[in-house]
């Protein structure tokens, strides 16, 4: 009826959906920045001036690697987020714990956010 799809809309709406294709929820796709951050912890390449560790061996009493080389990566992580976590965090935590890795994390957090705690958090943050 329309013929091909030609045109700025109608390149979009062609690469819209080649980006979904297969995808059962395109909302499933975002990785929350705390996966990165562990994947980085579990790896032993984590920045350990933005992220402190505690009772690592091998390390001296700065938190930086001895002289041995640097400490293995660790096996345990406990996560705590100032502020509160959110169902992602929390959903990210329990598939990686459950994963046969020989890995594990405990999350923590002030509260568990829904939207309506996150935007009274936003309303009584103070304006940079």
């Amino acid at each position: 009826m329309y013929g091909e799809a030609k045109g700025l809309f109608g390149r979009i709406k062609k690469n819209l959906n080649v980006g979904v294709a297969g995808v059962e929820n395109v909302y499933t796709r975002h990785v929350p920045l705390m996966a990165k951050v562990l994947d980085a912890a579990f790896k032993g390449t984590l920045n350990e001036a933005h992220y402190p560790v505690l009772g690592r061996a091998g390390s001296d009493a700065d938190g930086k690697a001895g002289k041995g080389g640097g400490a293995p990566p660790p096996t345990k992580v406990v996560v705590w987020i100032m502020g509160g976590t959110t169902y992602e965090e929390s959903a990210h935590v329990a598939n990686f714990n459950n994963s046969d890795s020989g890995l594990s994390v405990v999350l923590g957090g002030s509260c568990v956010h829904n939207s309506s705690s996150f935007l009274r958090e936003l309303a009584v943050a103070p304006i940079r």
